[in-house]
């Protein structure tokens, strides 16, 4: 809101009785309206991790104080006629050609197409001490460099970014030697522009930011040998690049931060081995993939050394971990599979959790899976986790899906789940302990126990192991109640009706038959895996607008009211203009914040009204009149619901009475309105695969558009007494707005769930009981008003209760939504200041209101007038 205080005190103007003199000109007005709700929960939730301490940390991983930047490509080849020369020579040159070569060594072309630095023209070991250097490499398809000697790459003066080989322009570097990183930031193999990086044989990593092999954009990167030592990450993958480590290759990093970094969309996997030690992760990605098809170690003296949440395989912001090999942690405070929000996390192969025993589980205990808030992680019918006598199953507040096994010796104590993760144990999962504790407080049984949707009742018998893990069990699809018998578990379908009270859980209940209809069937399986009540009111209100299409007959409400403000504020002070018969010109422009309440989704909206009139003096203090308008009205919902644009055209006649200081209007209204909407559908939720054997977080967004039509007509009126005292006054003032709107038919398109909505009537009116007091000043020809205004407002409305529709792609039934909500009663406060010039009738102004009630909002306008 702090944008708008600037404007506030640059626009403050507003019309009143100060010009209430007799004269010529053209009435200008302006307002400018913004609303804003607070009401509405946000849909998303950072993605957060929980480190075994009291802090929340955020992925991804810690960065280095310096972030590392591409270290600069040779010169780019020049295609000349000269034909290609494979003889070598001992001498090289600083630009490459077909003649020169397309391979580099030490800031010098040779040509060859396979050159080796073992063999001349090459000149063997090289030691690289340059800022930005790059040591050796090929920069054309075609081209293959081999270092087959010892590179060493150094400290520089500037601490910048060096490189041992580089790969770009499609050409291929392979390492079958040695390469030592010494540098602050130094990277061994670089890949860039469609190039090529192998390692076959040692890259040494003595220095904590430095880098195995780095791959950038769309190519490639294969380790088939040793990366290994003190560096940061053994290799770090950009945008879509993709790295194998095959199965010879060893990844093993000490002190660092990731054996493995995917920073983008890229691919990574592991079929070789990867061994850390005081290490943040064996792989990390943000985005991108990650599978592991080898064997990931993680290790450390006493607990992980920097403050991040560590795991063998972690993931963040949409990022996807497959474990199909075997990751074994033996230290500290570390986990196997970690993730947030929108990851994916699936291990089909096996977590081995056998850390030494923690000193305190909330400082140093491990984990199979560290989930946060929201994040959802399977054990796959293949996957084991065997806890041993130290590990903990699930850390953080997010959800684990069990298909497979989880070992639990009777040596291992420790709680099952710390910190109030959910286990969700799927049919044919089992928790293999022969302890007869309780180790877990609840377990839910999924989705795969019950079946696929429309079943009302079924019935499972659960494993000896199960019933005795757990103090109690319960369902995780919301709406059926489960029932124990012993080991016979009982599943029953609740009615729609009973779970929310609106006419909508009658809709549901009717569809909720097997159809074969699969829009039908997501739609089930979205709702039915809300976590709770509000999660499932929440899918309802995404899918069926319950908040979104009840706030329209109101928006058009305002925009109706805020042209009529403006007749009724600028006919009534200025009496004395318009003793004459005059022509009435305007534009007006007003920002508002709304707030929502009940079922009513706040917005923010733009108005922006043109109108033409003419009075007609009756009598001394009579006049009557006519006025035609065009508004503009702009509305973005909150939380980004969607969006409204519509033009309303309106006609009105009114009847003025002016006398002694005291005024009376009365006004009757006809008007249509046609606009477009947007609706945006935003959420995500947990899908079963058609087996129901694993499960995924699937994100649903889409738009839907409508054309909205409204037809109005109504009365207005207000009365008010002046009261002057020297260059201060006070003006009591009453007024009301009355209305009937009738919106037509609304039938939205380009959507899975298009609502086709009947028409809405409805009956608004508004009253208002309050005053304005102020003082005016003159200076010469110009005349200043400063007032506050203050109102008691109260609405009394009558509108259909229930919208009635139907989804096509649902079947023939017909649903309700419930739009009804209380009358509300509210207070406004606010501030008006105008300028206006006395001899032309020319004025400016602005004013600003704030409104207290459940739906607290505030409005901004500003205008000009002038009367012909």
């Amino acid at each position: 809101m702090k944008k708008f205080n600037l404007l506030l005190l640059a626009l403050t103007l507003q019309t009143s009785n100060t010009f209430a003199q007799e004269q010529s000109g053209l009435i200008f007005w302006s307002d400018y309206n913004y609303f804003k709700d607070n009401t509405r929960p946000m849909s998303q939730i950072d993605n957060s991790y929980f480190k075994l301490s009291t802090e929340v940390i955020t992925l991804p991983p810690v960065a280095p104080p310096k972030i590392p930047v591409l270290p600069p490509t040779p010169s780019s080849p020049k295609h000349d006629n000269t034909p290609d020369i494979d003889n070598p020579t001992s001498a090289g040159s600083a630009t490459a050609s077909p003649k020169n070569g397309y391979i580099f060594y030490n800031k010098l072309y040779y040509p060859g197409k396979n050159l080796s630095t073992d063999k001349l023209p090459l000149k063997g070991d090289l030691t690289i001490t340059t800022n930005n250097a790059v040591g050796m490499g090929s920069i054309l398809s075609g081209y293959t460099l081999y270092n087959k000697n010892t590179l060493t790459v150094n400290n520089n003066p500037g601490n910048t970014t060096t490189t041992g080989m580089q790969a770009s322009g499609g050409g291929t570097v392979i390492n079958e030697g040695n390469i030592t990183i010494n540098g602050l930031y130094g990277n061994g193999i670089n890949v860039i522009s469609d190039g090529l990086g192998i390692n076959n044989g040692k890259i040494n990593l003595n220095s904590y930011y430095a880098t195995g092999l780095e791959v950038y954009g769309k190519t490639k990167g294969i380790n088939n040998g040793i990366i290994s030592g003190n560096g940061y990450e053994g290799a770090q993958i950009f945008g879509e690049g993709e790295f194998t480590n095959s199965t010879t290759g060893i990844i093993d990093i000490t002190h660092g931060n990731v054996g493995i970094c995917v920073d983008g969309k890229g691919l990574a996997i592991n079929d070789g081995v990867i061994k850390t030690y005081n290490t943040n992760f064996g792989m990390f990605s943000s985005y991108g993939t990650i599978i592991n098809n080898g064997t990931i170690t993680m290790n450390d003296t006493a607990k992980n050394p920097n403050n991040v949440a560590s795991s063998g395989m972690g993931v963040s912001e949409g990022g996807k971990a497959i474990n199909n090999g075997t990751i074994n942690i033996t230290g500290r405070s570390y986990s196997g599979m970690s993730g947030g929000k929108n990851t994916v996390l699936k291990n089909f192969g096996l977590i081995n959790i056998n850390p030494p025993a923690p000193k305190d589980i909330y400082v140093d205990g491990s984990y199979a899976f560290q989930l946060s808030h929201l994040a959802v992680g399977t054990n796959e019918p293949s996957g084991v986790v065997n806890l041993n006598k130290n590990g903990i199953l699930l850390n953080g507040k997010g959800t684990l899906h069990n298909w497979g096994k989880i070992i639990k010796p009777t040596t291992n104590t420790l709680p099952l789940i710390y910190d109030g993760g959910n286990l969700v144990m799927e049919k044919g999962g089992s928790i293999v302990t022969n302890t007869s504790t309780p180790t877990i407080k609840t377990v839910y049984l999924g989705k795969s126990y019950i079946g696929n949707n429309y079943n009302l009742i079924s019935k499972v018998t659960l494993d000896d192991t199960l019933t005795k893990s757990a103090k109690e069990i319960k369902s995780n699809l919301y709406g059926y109640k489960l029932i124990l018998h012993g080991n016979e578990a009982v599943f029953s379908k609740l009615s729609f009706s009973l779970l929310t009270d609106d006419p909508l859980g009658n809709y549901l209940q009717d569809i909720y038959y097997d159809s074969k209809n699969t829009s039908k069937d997501r739609l089930f399986d979205i709702i039915l895996s809300s976590k709770n009540g509000n999660s499932f009111q929440n899918y309802l209100n995404e899918i069926f607008g319950r908040e979104y299409f009840p706030s329209l007959i109101y928006q058009t409400r305002d925009a109706i009211e805020f042209g009529n403000n403006n007749i009724l504020s600028h006919l009534t002070e200025t009496p004395k203009i318009l003793s004459k018969e005059r022509y009435i010109f305007g534009y007006s422009f007003e920002k508002v914040n709304k707030s929502g309440y009940d079922n009513i989704a706040g917005y923010n909206q733009e108005l922006n009204s043109l109108f033409i009139g003419k009075n007609y003096p009756l009598l001394s203090s009579v006049s009557s009149g006519w006025i035609f308008n065009y508004t503009r009205l702009n509305d973005k919902f909150k939380d980004n619901y969607g969006k409204r644009e519509d033009n309303l055209f309106q006609g009105t006649g009114y009847l003025n009475y002016n006398k002694n200081n005291f005024n009376g209007l009365g006004a009757l209204f006809l008007g249509y309105s046609r606009g477009d909407l947007d609706r945006n559908i935003q959420f995500d939720y947990s899908q079963y695969n058609d087996t129901l054997t694993s499960i995924k977080t699937v994100d649903f967004n889409e738009t839907l558009n409508s054309k909205i039509k409204t037809f109005y007509v109504g009365g207005m009126g207000k009365i008010s007494k002046l009261f002057n005292w020297n260059s201060f006054y006070l003006e009591p003032i009453g007024k009301f707005q009355s209305m009937g709107l009738f919106q037509r038919d609304i039938n939205e398109h380009n959507g899975t769930y298009n609502l086709e909505l009947d028409k809405l009537n409805g009956f608004l009116n508004t009253f208002y009981v309050g005053g304005e007091m102020g003082k005016d000043f003159a200076v010469k020809n110009y005349g200043i008003k400063l007032s506050l205004v203050g109102y008691l407002k109260q609405d009394l409305n009558d509108i259909d209760k229930n919208m009635k529709f139907k989804v096509q792609t649902l079947g023939n039934e017909t649903g309700a939504i419930n739009i009804d909500n209380k009358n509300r009663f509210s207070q406004e406060i606010g501030i008006n200041v105008k300028v206006g010039e006395l001899q032309t009738g020319l004025s400016i102004y602005t004013n600003y209101l704030y409104e207290f009630s459940k739906d607290n909002s505030w409005k901004i306008g500003a205008g000009i007038s002038y009367i012909l």
